[in-house]
């Protein structure tokens, strides 16, 4: 068993695991619509959507946002100053995924691509 005790890292020099302080509970996360996006990267991925998709296969993806952001993402009312929910985001993007046929990871990536070059 002295060998053992070579391997078992000293607590003290180990960095922690975890930053919630012991004795502590956790703050909790913010839900998805408490967190808000810029305008500047959600108007690049509506960019990115009119480009990689047909106008009957954009109507489909912004028919599932919530009336406000289909609105202003179909007709080019979205300005950069916008707080768009992070919620919405996410169902922007997977939507598209979905409609182009492509997985929702390669997609997310070159759409932000996409919208950094632009």
């Amino acid at each position: 068993m002295e060998g053992l005790e070579a391997r078992i890292p000293d607590p003290a020099s180990t960095p922690p695991t975890s930053l919630v302080e012991p004795g502590k509970s956790p703050t909790p996360l913010p839900s998805p619509d408490a967190v808000l996006v810029r305008g500047t990267p959600v108007i690049g991925l509506c960019h990115f959507i009119e480009k990689e998709l047909d106008p009957a296969a954009r109507a489909r993806v912004y028919a599932k946002l919530p009336p406000k952001w289909a609105g202003s993402c179909s007709n080019g009312t979205l300005f950069a100053t916008d707080r768009v929910p992070l919620s919405v985001v996410n169902q922007l993007t997977m939507a598209a995924a979905e409609a182009k046929g492509e997985p929702l990871d390669s997609f997310a990536r070159r759409a932000g691509a996409f919208g950094a070059k632009e």
